[in-house]
């Protein structure tokens, strides 16, 4: 038997963007097939660089669904259909937006599958596959190392690795805790490191929504990362304050930046996310020790929030500049399902958007309470290109070269993007 594990595209092989970033591999995918038995055999095609052909000779196609990629999932998912090929959905998407989906497959996975992926295969096998499956969430101490292996032009991705799932926070534009819970899994370190070693590579890209979700585990993992001599980049809260000597000790280990939901410089728009544990007052203070350690800080803020008005870009533009921000991600308030604002907004009819395509963080998909969905995008729009002038990216580029060299290309992409209108989704990948 074998399985098609794809990664779609946001959009059809005629319709490509002109603008790429960094290779970021399918994650998810490469650990879902890491725990599929030797008896299937296995292709992993991940349609941002490879077509695919509907007329293959395959017993299951398995498709990871985001927003985003909703429309395209779908689209593919019936062409399969059509030829007699037996369809999995699983994702976020399909998680909290089931009624849409099932219409497009003949099974769909609800949240993380790696419970319910053994027993989708026994079943199939027997014949009596169900068309819905769900369970509690994965320890990942079983969860076995992703099959790397199966990458096509696996070389040319950035390294991705996860130590750890779960938020122990609870934003309100966020799934996350929905999706894989509040509290912190995590991998063993020996796990970690031997994926690592498996990579061969000097940069290592860590996906958790928050590093140091665990000050225990994060600890064990930074000092046994030491010996490695990498270099890497993750995503901590503005808690990191908290724990300088944490700090210190990931600098020591190789980081050499690290991604911060800053999302507002208002504290009443932070207020109204669920994230007051944001401090604006002590936002120069984090970017100040991240630096001290060699930490380039890459910044998130989104506009949108019913705080929020034009004079937010410009008092935001400011900040950024006042406090040396070394990559800006910069976008307009998303309310994606799953996520308690989207609940809210739909139940108060305020989201107009339709094509999930348009959630991307670039495109206004509700109505704001104090600017208009038009000027909204056009503010970003110019906010981007304020952050990203040439003269701008020099200056940061001559600050990088002390510190963190390994962002210096990231802002140079972004320059150029920023300067044609490409700036791309707003995910970690493009960003670090």
């Amino acid at each position: 038997m074998k399985i098609i594990f794809i990664y779609p595209d946001r959009y059809s092989s005629v319709k490509k963007p002109r603008f790429r970033f960094y290779r970021a591999p399918p994650l998810n995918l490469l650990t879902i097939a890491g725990m599929t038995s030797d008896d299937f055999e296995m292709e992993i095609i991940d349609e941002r660089y490879k077509q695919i052909n509907f007329d293959v000779k395959v017993d299951i196609v398995a498709i990871t669904v985001l927003t985003t990629h909703a429309p395209r999932s779908y689209e593919i998912a019936d062409e399969f259909r059509k030829r007699g090929v037996f369809v999995v959905l699983g994702g976020v998407h399909p998680t909290f937006m089931y009624e849409e989906a099932k219409p497009h497959a003949d099974t769909i996975i609800m949240g993380e599958a790696e419970n319910t992926w053994d027993k989708f295969l026994s079943d199939f096998k027997q014949g009596k596959p169900k068309s819905v499956y769900s369970s509690s969430l994965p320890d990942l101490k079983t969860v076995p190392l992703p099959r790397w292996d199966i990458l096509p032009d696996k070389s040319r991705y950035i390294a991705l690795v996860q130590t750890s799932r779960g938020c122990p926070n609870d934003c309100s534009f966020c799934s996350v805790t929905r999706f894989s819970g509040r509290k912190v899994r995590v991998r063993p370190v020996e796990s970690v490191l031997d994926e690592i070693k498996y990579h061969g590579k000097k940069l290592i890209i860590f996906v958790d929504d928050n590093i140091l979700g665990n000050i225990r585990y994060a600890k064990k993992l930074f000092t046994s990362l030491i010996p490695l001599k990498i270099k890497w980049v993750g995503e901590a809260s503005t808690n990191l304050l908290k724990v300088p000597h944490m700090i210190e000790l990931a600098a020591k280990s190789g980081c050499r930046g690290m991604f911060i939901g800053f999302e507002s410089i208002s504290q009443k728009a932070l207020k109204l996310v669920n994230k007051s544990f944001n401090k604006v007052k002590e936002y120069k203070k984090l970017i100040d020790t991240l630096h001290h350690y060699g930490i380039a800080v890459i910044g998130s803020f989104m506009f949108g929030l019913d705080t929020d008005d034009k004079q937010t870009f410009y008092e935001t533009s400011r900040f950024l500049d006042s406090v040396d921000i070394d990559v800006a991600s910069l976008s307009i308030t998303t309310p994606l399902p799953g996520t308690r604002m989207f609940d809210e907004l739909h139940s108060q009819g305020k989201i107009f958007e339709k094509d999930w395509t348009k959630f991307d963080g670039l495109h206004s998909t509700f109505y704001p309470k104090h600017i208009s969905p038009e000027q909204l995008e056009k503010c970003l729009d110019k906010i981007y290109k304020e952050f990203y002038r040439p003269v701008k990216v020099f200056k940061r580029i001559l600050r990088l070269m002390r510190y963190a060299p390994v962002m210096i290309p990231v802002n140079i992409k972004f320059m150029f993007a920023a300067r044609n209108g490409l700036v791309p989704d707003r995910s970690r990948e493009n960003f670090i």
